[in-house]
């Protein structure tokens, strides 16, 4: 399929059916009294809009729900299963930051308390507080992106959760092939005393700028293959890095998406704490092609495992 423009009202009927994010679809989630064969999936947590790489992951969580055997559930539809895409906004909650976490965890307590199966998938778990602890041992699954969201679960909560990388990398898309380049692709960084994503300008010659919020997903990662470096502040852009075995150099943000991947595939990469040291590891990064491709290799032969059970037929 051809994935509409991030922020524009182009949307496919598909796309619109299967948002996940509709008005009322936390507060009023409409459960089914009998249960239908094959069950009807409800996939929340739809960060599309944010950027392509939040579509990339929903689009890979559907897709996986599917190939269980399970029909997805539209916007106005009752269903049985509840998914919801945890993703990068369950963090923080410890500090203030509740708004998203509190609206996910909210509908997962509906669905087990009406006794429908409930899934928090494709999550990270980061200093948040422990009130929905019983909610979180009632879900028929918990799958987070790396070690360090399970330990968390583990050592804070007493949660028990599954590993698997992040939805992007399973994605399955037809990619051109290209020549690659010798241009440097920049996105923009989250900056932890301002506390948002900004772009600046590092001066990096032939570079060229992009927004994941305006670049599709098969955009960006073609671009990325067409380039010799990835420079970023961004989770889901050092995914696609992976995805087109594309080396990089990424800027710490305010929690351990990528620190805890590369520890997890077990390489030694170097990882900037401040824009001032981008320079200095872009002109060094030749001495870490070893790591990149255990990298890559390691993200390649992860496995899509399933999120829910198979279907009964």
């Amino acid at each position: 399929m051809t994935m509409p423009p991030v922020r524009t009202l182009r949307r496919t009927l598909r796309d619109w059916w299967l948002g996940g994010d509709a008005r009322y679809a936390y507060s009023r989630p409409r459960f089914r009294r009998t249960p239908a064969e094959p069950p009807k999936v409800r996939v929340l947590g739809d960060h599309s809009n944010y950027h392509c790489g939040s579509w990339a992951a929903i689009e890979s969580i559907r897709q996986n729900c599917q190939r269980a055997g399970y029909r997805l559930a539209g916007r106005y539809e009752a269903f049985d299963i509840l998914v919801v895409n945890g993703e990068g906004s369950m963090h923080g909650s410890r500090h203030g930051f509740r708004n998203v976490f509190t609206k996910k965890m909210e509908v997962l307590k509906m669905a087990v308390e009406a006794g429908k199966p409930a899934y928090l998938v494709n999550t990270i778990w980061q200093d948040n507080v422990a009130d929905y602890d019983d909610v979180l041992r009632r879900l028929s699954g918990i799958q987070v992106r790396e070690a360090g969201s399970q330990r968390a679960l583990r050592e804070e909560h007493g949660i028990a959760a599954s590993v698997k990388i992040d939805a992007s990398n399973f994605l399955t898309l037809d990619l051109p092939r290209v020549t690659r380049g010798e241009g440097v692709l920049v996105t923009d960084f989250f900056l932890v005393k301002e506390g948002r994503f900004e772009r600046r300008n590092l001066d990096i010659a032939g570079a060229e700028h992009v927004s994941m919020a305006d670049e599709t997903w098969p955009s960006l990662l073609g671009k990325l293959a067409a380039s010799r470096l990835l420079v970023t502040g961004r989770h889901h852009a050092v995914y696609a890095a992976c995805r087109t075995r594309t080396p990089f150099v990424v800027l710490k943000g305010n929690n351990h998406k990528v620190t805890a991947l590369l520890a997890m595939a077990g390489v030694r990469l170097p990882v900037a704490d401040d824009l001032s040291e981008i320079p200095a590891l872009m002109n060094g990064i030749e001495a870490y092609r070893g790591d990149f491709e255990r990298l890559f290799d390691w993200m390649e032969a992860q496995p899509d495992t399933p999120i829910l059970p198979p279907a009964r037929s």
